[in-house]
């Protein structure tokens, strides 16, 4: 980032649109480098995007979508009787052409670039963000627990094999560990909230040093 001094001695003026995460994370460090910055949103800060983050550092979230293992699979996944997905058939000419891109990027090297590219993305994703936790001081609100990869069946865990090698992660295998097999879950909201205080703790922070 080019610090405004280095052009002129007058502070350059940006306006950031959309007072979510992503928005204040932006405005946080473009003020921090010596700009000038206004943040733009139609609503109240964090309640678009942001108020349905699951406020995870997720690291380990570089594996895409659409991978080899999904071509298989695709139709149990449109037709089978407890399907994901629900489609409107009228809908669906025009949506061959998407679909068909779709398929084509579960291809093995297109999904190992996406792989590449995420990794890229998310490899400094803590450290920066800590910075910013600091600042607003909700280092509180940091937990440190780990991932589990839960699988119903012992072939849908031979199956994503693949993508735990990827993930660098081990996975204990235990036939009677975390029986049954859980379908729902109850997240703790309460941290979430806080996390939208921490937004507005830091865009207090912006108007003061405005």
């Amino acid at each position: 980032m080019t610090n405004p001094s280095e052009h002129s001695q007058e502070r350059r003026n940006i306006a950031v649109i959309g007072a979510g995460i992503v928005g204040v994370s932006c405005a946080l460090y473009l003020q921090q480098a010596g700009f000038n910055v206004t943040l733009f949103d139609r609503d109240e800060p964090g309640s678009g995007a942001t108020y349905g983050n699951a406020c995870t550092f997720a690291l380990y979230g570089s594996i895409p979508v659409n991978r080899p293992d999904l071509i298989w699979r695709f139709p149990s996944l449109m037709f089978g009787q407890e399907r994901p997905l629900s489609i409107a058939w009228r809908y669906m000419p025009k949506m061959i052409p998407w679909l068909m891109q779709f398929l084509k990027h579960c291809r093995r090297e297109h999904v190992d670039r996406t792989i590449n590219g995420l990794g890229s993305l998310l490899r400094d994703a803590e450290d920066a963000s800590m910075i910013l936790f600091r600042a607003s001081g909700g280092n509180d609100l940091i937990s440190r627990d780990g991932t589990i990869y839960i699988y119903p069946t012992s072939e849908s865990f031979d199956t994503d094999a693949i993508n735990r090698q990827r993930r660098l992660t081990k996975v204990p295998r235990s036939r009677n560990s975390l029986q049954p097999i859980f379908k729902t879950s109850n997240p703790t909201w309460h941290q979430f909230f806080r996390m939208l205080c921490c937004i507005r703790t830091a865009l207090r922070y912006l108007t003061r040093n405005r």
